[in-house]
């Protein structure tokens, strides 16, 4: 396995260790809408909403912009029984650090058996690397991550040798004669 990649059975692994609604929560939502560790830390109740299944998420520039939700995150919010003014807060008022979060995430990697740290950013970039994979529109997935500009997002794709082999099959001139 590349070490810069995890796989859909890896997240399951994530999930599987999961002890508590909260851990399971900080993988769902960072795995079902790509964002970044900050704007999870900062993800308020009143950013999401419900009704709708989106996540309003605030940019470190101010922009706003609008991620949809899953079933599964969906749930996973719902079943965190706080009263706090941040989803993933720690107490009444105050979001939690970074660091918190991320070394979260490494004790639950290392609780699943990987044998290198697990960030964050690696499940950010397993989302948009399997919508990739599934198909989906490089364009939507740009917004999705909230990236400015399509050459980040371009990052996220990783061709198959398989892949490498159909393109050569379907477009080498020689293939043609």
């Amino acid at each position: 396995m590349n070490v810069n990649f995890l796989n859909y059975s890896d997240i399951l692994k994530l999930i599987d260790v999961c002890e508590n609604a909260y851990e399971r929560a900080v993988i769902e939502v960072l795995y079902g809408s790509g964002l970044k560790v900050t704007s999870l830390c900062k993800l308020k109740w009143s950013d999401v909403d419900f009704n709708n299944d989106l996540i309003t998420i605030t940019k470190s520039n101010g922009h706003t912009f609008q991620v949809p939700f899953n079933f599964y995150e969906g749930v996973a919010i719902n079943l965190i029984d706080t009263d706090y003014l941040y989803i993933f807060g720690l107490s009444k008022n105050r979001y939690p650090h970074r660091t918190y979060i991320i070394n979260l995430v490494k004790i639950l990697g290392y609780k699943a058996g990987f044998k290198f740290p697990i960030v964050p950013q690696m499940i950010r970039q397993a989302f948009a690397s399997h919508l990739l994979e599934a198909g989906a529109d490089p364009e939507a997935v740009r917004m999705l991550m909230g990236h400015d500009c399509i050459s980040t997002t371009s990052t996220y794709i990783k061709p198959t040798l398989d892949d490498l082999k159909e393109t050569i099959h379907n477009y080498s001139l020689r293939s043609f004669f």
